[in-house]
């Protein structure tokens, strides 16, 4: 076990289950289109302020295995930031700090046709990592045309903030368990809002981190029926909205790179990082223990 500027990490393999989907050239010609660098495309939270861990987080990060991008770590160049970065646009995903903040971003899907943005979405995370402003400060800072479509959770280790750069209002959100993916908060996506429905089912503050990857490597769609249908998701083909309707994707091309999971706790924070390659291989995983500074 290496030690990292007063961080514990140690890097181990986790057999989870199995599972691959094979996306079409369909489904894959339509993610190429969107251009999606950060898509951690589902984030499940409980927000229980009066218990011992009064934040859990469990996350799944989709993107192009083909991506260039660097798991969990201490940056050398911002010792107090724990996250993954990307190595195209140097921004992460999701990340904690020393100073016990968290932040984590979606892209927001909308069909929007593709275009140049001055800012990178990783720079959402990486800037609130960084920084000491509140967590409401900083997302009523933001500037929203900037940014392709984006969700964005922050949390200033006393507030969990949502906000968005697509017209839904920001809150301040209350002690709950929640589900985001890459449509607004309680959008009623089934992947979130059984996820969210999982995790609490769970116990998040005492469950293990087998139990809540478990509930991120579901791969098992929802009936027809409730899998999202809003107009730009009708248009492709219904297995492909399949595929990206179950919490976990695994194709050739594009899936579940990582799965991670978060633990605020008063002292240290508690970080499980899954890496996962083409078809849902599991490789190795980060743990460490960051701890808080006061």
């Amino acid at each position: 076990m290496a030690a990292t500027t007063g961080m514990r990490r140690e890097a181990t393999h986790i057999d989870c289950q199995e599972s691959a989907r094979f996306a079409t050239a369909a489904l894959l010609h339509c993610v190429a289109r969107t251009k999606r660098p950060y898509a951690v495309c589902l984030i499940l939270f409980s927000l229980q302020p009066d218990r011992p861990i009064p934040l859990v987080v469990a996350a799944n990060r989709d993107e192009f295995y083909a991506r260039p991008a660097d798991g969990a770590h201490a940056w050398t160049d911002e010792p107090t930031i724990f996250a993954g970065r990307d190595r195209e646009a140097g921004g992460t995903w999701l990340g904690v700090s020393t100073s016990g903040r968290f932040a984590a971003v979606t892209n927001f899907s909308a069909g929007d046709p593709p275009r140049n943005y001055p800012q990178s979405r990783g720079e959402l995370v990486a800037g609130f990592l960084r920084g000491d402003a509140s967590a409401r400060a900083y997302a009523d800072g933001l500037r929203g045309d900037d940014y392709a479509g984006f969700n964005l959770l922050v949390f200033d280790g006393q507030e969990m903030v949502y906000t968005n750069n697509k017209g839904y209002p920001t809150e301040r959100l209350e002690p709950g368990h929640y589900g985001l993916s890459n449509a607004e908060l309680r959008a009623g996506w089934p992947k979130a809002d059984e996820g969210a429905q999982a995790l609490a089912a769970a116990d998040p503050a005492t469950a293990s981190n087998r139990a809540l990857l478990d509930i991120l490597g579901d791969d098992v769609p929802p009936p027809d029926e409730r899998i999202p249908s809003r107009p730009h998701l009708a248009q492709a083909p219904l297995e492909d909205r399949r595929l990206h309707a179950a919490r976990f994707i695994a194709t050739g091309e594009y899936g579940t790179r990582a799965m991670t999971i978060v633990r605020m706790g008063p002292e240290t924070i508690d970080v499980l990082e899954q890496q996962i390659g083409p078809h849902g291989v599991r490789g190795d995983a980060v743990m460490a223990r960051v701890p808080r500074s006061h």
